[in-house]
C-alpha cells in the first residue's frame, strides 16, 4: 500500500516539474495585444494599437511599416509617408505616448 502511495507522488512531482518547466508562448508572436520582454513580463500596446496612435499624431500620413524594438523600454517604429517624404514615429509600447 505504501510503495503505490510512493510510486504515485513521486509520479505527481514528475509530472508537476514537467509542467512547470514547459515554456510559456508569447502573447506578441500570436498576434495578440501583449508580448513579453525579456526583461519580464510587460503588458505591451499591439502593433495596430501603436499604428493607429501614430496616424492620428499625423494627419494626412500614409502608413508604410511598423516594428518593435524590444528593449529595457520598448517602443514601436511605425514608418509612414506624407507628401513623398518617408518619416518614423516612435511610439512606447506600454503607455501608448508618442516619444518622437
Amino acid at each position: 500500500m505504501f510503495g503505490l502511495m510512493k510510486t504515485t507522488l513521486a509520479l505527481l512531482f514528475a509530472a508537476a516539474a514537467l509542467v512547470a518547466a514547459a515554456p510559456v508562448p508569447s502573447a506578441h508572436a500570436a498576434g495578440h495585444g501583449s508580448a513579453v520582454s525579456e526583461y519580464g513580463w510587460q503588458a505591451l500596446i499591439s502593433t495596430r494599437q501603436a499604428i493607429s496612435i501614430a496616424l492620428r499624431a499625423n494627419p494626412g500620413a500614409e502608413y508604410r511599416d511598423a516594428w518593435l524594438v524590444d528593449g529595457s523600454r520598448p517602443y514601436y517604429v511605425v514608418r509612414l509617408m506624407r507628401d513623398g517624404r518617408r518619416f518614423d514615429v516612435q511610439v512606447d509600447a506600454e503607455t501608448g505616448r508618442i516619444l518622437r
